[in-house]
């Protein structure tokens, strides 16, 4: 990929998951980069819609390669793992995968939606839902449906980033919410 177009999916990234895919315009991404709009035809000739589908590509790879050291970095340790992920969506989640699917990719042309549904589906549900499995597999956790429980820790990942009320620190709370979830999820004796 050439520097041109590396250059301009980091531009479009930051404005994309700063302003939502909708509100950003290909004036506003050529006018951050100080080039004319037309240029930006020359690497995307489908326009807005290929930038984003690229950003959020290459997003989704780069999010789930830290995803997964995450995750094998700490073995058995669910609640080390958890916390890790917790810790990584405060620091390096800039797109919200609920904002991206409710809002951002009904906005795409049918095969961009499926394309970016199972990309964001194999990079961060699965890892994260094959992480519970295995927990359950060496009984470290007991038997739950993974699906629902991952979708339960996104969704408290996505509130938790999202509420401004939460007054202590946010990594705080993200402990003790995970604590919470542990105690039921442990085995029983």
């Amino acid at each position: 990929m050439s520097e041109s177009k590396l250059r301009i999916l980091a531009v479009a990234e930051d404005l994309f998951m700063d302003r939502g895919y909708e509100v950003v315009k290909l004036r506003d991404i050529a006018d951050e980069l100080g080039i004319k709009q037309p240029s930006l035809y020359y690497h995307f000739p489908d326009g807005k819609e290929q930038i984003y589908v690229e950003v959020v590509i290459s997003a989704l790879e780069r999010l789930n390669i830290q995803l997964e050291h995450i995750i094998t970095s700490h073995g058995n340790n669910i609640r080390q793992a958890m916390l890790g992920i917790g810790k990584w969506a405060h620091e390096e989640m800039k797109m919200s995968p609920v904002v991206m699917s409710k809002v951002d990719m009904p906005l795409l042309k049918e095969e961009n939606q499926e394309q970016l549904s199972r990309m964001l589906f194999q990079k961060i549900f699965l890892p994260i839902q094959q992480m519970f499995q295995r927990g359950i597999e060496q009984g470290i956790i007991q038997n739950i449906d993974t699906a629902v429980m991952t979708g339960i820790l996104l969704s408290m990942l996505e509130a938790m980033e999202g509420n401004i009320n939460i007054r202590q620190d946010k990594l705080k709370s993200w402990m003790k919410s995970v604590d919470i979830i542990l105690q039921g999820l442990l085995p029983r004796d």
